[in-house]
């Protein structure tokens, strides 16, 4: 997120950050798609060195390639022809302007080459966690979930999924930092525009927000309203982390009976059931209301979840 800051300082800020991230994103499509016999790419200011390598294979890939001529038309070709046209017309204008203007680009390059070398480490590193996982490694996989990549993020995710599931407690007696961080980390991964990430995030939240519910009530007013959006799979799981985290609130779960009111009357009966075990952990008179009216649901396995959460409530 960009700094909203107005002022002439801040958007010199904005810029910067733009800068940094779009090059960032190009270097990462560089170490990602050079593939094993692509010369590596070493960058010393205005000048691209490729070390030839012995696997002579070749690649195609669009990003590749696009990445490739958008660096080095940015960081050396027309940096330098602006550098010497600025020169023809105005020896002063070069020297004060479009050479301090170099410079700052040739900045931005570097830092986007560490920066996305390290996406690049970051992706190796929970791509290789996934043959050799372990609940301290589920646990070290939470720092790679602030990632700018979704690739990152997507096998973080998995590995904390293949631990957590049923059993989250094996993951949190690991973790360096506390459970509402974590929660906050995994919810920021459902704000992913990867379709693919949310879903997964939606997965782990919900097995933690099992025996963590606490931790993702400042996060529930979002949550609720994941229930109107047009996937299914992410509607599904979030019904069922709703009815979690109400379990645990002191008051009465009522405002989150009524959230799940768009997920009652949802076309997709996968949602209407996950909303009718939900309501099972909400005791109140919404939750009764709403699981009577599904028992006459068209599904069958939505009436039968409906008769089990309401038999459960009034045990």
């Amino acid at each position: 997120m960009y700094n909203s800051d107005k002022t002439m300082m801040g958007k010199v800020r904005n810029g910067i950050q733009i800068g940094t991230r779009f090059f960032r994103r190009h270097w990462y499509n560089i170490f990602r798609h050079r593939g094993k016999g692509l010369p590596s790419v070493l960058w010393i200011p205005g000048w691209m060195i490729f070390r030839s390598s012995k696997n002579k294979q070749q690649t195609s890939d669009f990003k590749l390639f696009k990445s490739l001529i958008i660096l080095f038309l940015l960081a050396w070709t027309v940096p330098v022809w602006s550098l010497f046209a600025s020169w023809s017309v105005s020896p002063n204008l070069s020297l004060f302007v479009v050479f301090p203007l170099m410079c700052v680009v040739e900045v931005l390059v570097i830092v986007g080459l560490v920066r996305g070398r390290r996406d690049y480490n970051n992706l190796k590193w929970v791509t290789k966690s996934g043959s050799n996982l372990t609940p301290e490694v589920a646990a070290e996989s939470f720092d790679y979930l602030s990632s700018p990549r979704s690739e990152v993020q997507y096998n973080a995710l998995q590995a904390i999924l293949k631990i957590c599931e049923n059993t989250p407690g094996k993951v949190v007696k690991h973790l360096h930092i506390d459970v509402s961080e974590a929660a906050e980390l995994l919810v920021m991964c459902l704000k992913s525009p990867d379709e693919n990430v949310r879903r997964l995030a939606a997965t782990v939240i919900k097995w933690f927000s099992r025996d963590y519910g606490r931790a993702f009530q400042p996060h529930a007013k979002y949550l609720a309203g994941l229930i109107e959006q047009s996937d299914s799979v992410l509607q599904t799981e979030t019904a069922i982390i709703l009815g979690n985290i109400g379990a645990t609130i002191n008051g009465s779960p009522d405002p989150y009976a009524k959230a799940l009111v768009p997920a009652v009357e949802d076309e997709d009966p996968d949602v209407r059931e996950a909303a009718a075990l939900a309501l099972g952990n909400l005791p109140c008179e919404t939750s009764t209301k709403l699981l009577r009216h599904l028992t006459e649901d068209s599904a069958p396995d939505v009436q039968q979840q409906s008769r089990n959460s309401l038999g459960a409530l009034t045990s």
